[in-house]
């Protein structure tokens, strides 16, 4: 859901918008590589990276970023199903299902 901040800003900076995107277009492969959920340890703190078109969901580039630490898989049977929880939400303590795949950056 969108926040009241992310409704004032988006739009008037689209500028910025176009250049973070140039800048992320011109370098190389190399500069772009990513970590990913599998190569944390567990116990390492992380947030997810923000996709294209995350704005209005997820936190994106407009809202805050929920700050997880990865964790021994637990699997509990509940509304979907019967897979693992690997991260918990340090705010809260929410544990949550981690695709392997997922691109993260690593919180000190």
């Amino acid at each position: 859901m969108a926040t009241e901040r992310t409704h004032k800003i988006r739009g008037i900076r689209q500028d910025k918008g176009a250049q973070l995107r140039n800048q992320w277009l011109e370098a190389t492969f190399s500069e772009c590589e990513p970590l990913i959920f599998s190569d944390l340890e567990k116990g390492e703190r992380f947030i997810s990276m923000p996709r294209p078109g995350d704005n209005s969901g997820h936190g994106g580039l407009l809202n805050g970023a929920w700050i997880f630490m990865k964790i021994n898989p637990v699997t509990e049977k509940g509304r979907y199903g019967s897979m693992p929880n690997n991260a918990i939400r340090l705010i809260d303590g929410v544990m949550t299902h981690i695709t392997h795949d997922m691109l993260v950056y690593k919180v000190q």
